[in-house]
């Protein structure tokens, strides 16, 4: 069944946006929120189990949280779940065949789909960093803003450039689950995204295996292992690697019945 394509993709994606944030599970990408805090609440508080070695300011203590998230898959596992229940649920439910029949196209709702996941996933990158100085400023001190601003224009390009590689994984992780709910069951899809978020981890060891993954990528940059160069070359490999599954979902998304 195939609606007749009259509406914009602009307009379709006000709607799914709209209707994201009315649900309550999208809330749950504030629990990534829960680690600064945490961490926060540590150092105020003298916490044993809390040892830094000299000084960080705001930012550092922002990224190196930020760094943290990616190795517990918590983005990465949080994302694909409302991927799940924005698309795959959506198709089992019949709302999917609702907005086909009200004259959606079928190619501009999947992509309305992706943007909707992309702006949450800026979005939460942007909430978590202002969370993140916020709860650390008292540790910086407000006295030391200055200091910080300076800091951060100097070494900007450099954290920008590993935190996009954290971001494009994520984003590939969440376009995998979303193509996925096309060949199998919402919680099959997210149990899936779950494994390969996870075994990412581990494929970080195996030769040339290693250098497909951005958060092997983004880690060298952050030893200053690897050029800038090299890792904006990466990048724009892993963004094409993000699109695959995109491509494989419009494709197959066009050909099947929707019931």
């Amino acid at each position: 069944m195939k609606g007749v394509d009259v509406v914009s993709i602009r307009e379709i994606y006000i709607i799914e946006m709209r209707k994201t944030l009315k649900r309550p599970i999208t809330a749950i990408l504030l629990v990534s929120l829960i680690l600064p805090l945490f961490y926060a609440l540590s150092i105020y508080t003298g916490a044993s189990y809390i040892s830094m070695d000299g000084k960080l300011n705001v930012f550092l203590l922002a990224a190196t949280n930020w760094i943290m998230l990616q190795y517990i898959c918590l983005p990465q596992i949080l994302l694909s779940l409302i991927t799940t229940q924005n698309f795959g649920y959506e198709i089992e439910e019949g709302q999917v065949k609702m907005l086909l029949l009200k004259g959606t196209g079928r190619t501009k709702l999947l992509l309305s789909k992706v943007f909707v996941n992309l702006t949450l996933l800026i979005g939460l990158y942007l909430i978590f960093y202002m969370f993140s100085y916020l709860v650390y400023l008292p540790y910086d001190g407000i006295v030391s803003f200055y200091v910080f601003i300076e800091w951060i224009t100097l070494n900007a390009g450099r954290f920008l450039l590993i935190d996009a590689m954290y971001l494009v994984n994520i984003f590939i992780i969440s376009n995998f689950v979303l193509c996925l709910s096309l060949f199998y069951k919402p919680f099959t899809s997210f149990m899936i995204g779950v494994g390969v978020s996870l075994m990412t981890m581990l494929l970080q060891y195996f030769p040339i295996i290693k250098y497909l993954l951005p958060m092997y990528v983004a880690n060298q940059v952050t030893t200053m292992s690897i050029s800038a160069t090299i890792a904006i070359i990466a990048f724009c490999v892993y963004l094409f690697i993000a699109i695959l599954p995109i491509m494989i979902a419009i494709k197959k998304f066009n050909r099947i019945d929707i019931k």
